[in-house]
């Protein structure tokens, strides 16, 4: 028998609330929540499990083009992803998060905040990130807790 606590079933695919960090404070928890897509998870070393995942957001883009690294979903598609509204996922913005309660707030609740799963969308938002990377690596933001971004993300 381990002691090892087992992390909530939480994964690739799956649309979560979180305290997604900000630009101006990239290695904290935002005090705003907002749905991540989660690419992938990690038992880190010292730090438990920690989520690879991607920005979302409800803003309308309005009359400027779409930009590189964004996937756009209609308000149907998001209907069949758990999902209010139309949403756009942004590759270029993605965060390693500690897997607590300081960066996904309703971890402890039934369900986990967990808000709809698509593995195609995880796998196609990893694709295209991974296409930035080679080609614009100027293009994306790695944000998340100095210590565990680097040790995802080598940055």
């Amino acid at each position: 028998m381990t002691d090892e606590v087992r992390p909530p079933a939480i994964g690739a695919g799956d649309f979560i609330w979180s305290n997604f960090p900000k630009r101006e404070a990239p290695g904290v928890p935002s005090n705003e929540q907002h749905i991540a897509l989660c690419l992938r998870r990690y038992k880190h070393k010292t730090d438990g499990y920690i989520l690879a995942a991607v920005y979302t957001t409800t803003r309308p883009r309005g009359d400027r083009p779409k930009a590189k690294g964004e996937i756009e979903i209609s308000k149907e598609q998001a209907a069949q992803l758990g999902q209010n509204s139309a949403f756009r996922i942004d590759v270029r913005r993605i965060a390693a998060m500690p897997l607590n309660t300081d960066f996904f707030p309703y971890l402890d609740e039934k369900g986990h905040g967990v808000r709809g799963n698509s593995k195609h969308l995880a796998e196609a938002a990893l694709k295209l990130l991974a296409e930035i990377v080679k080609n614009d690596p100027e293009l994306v933001e790695f944000l998340g807790p100095p210590e565990v971004r680097k040790s995802i993300f080598g940055r």
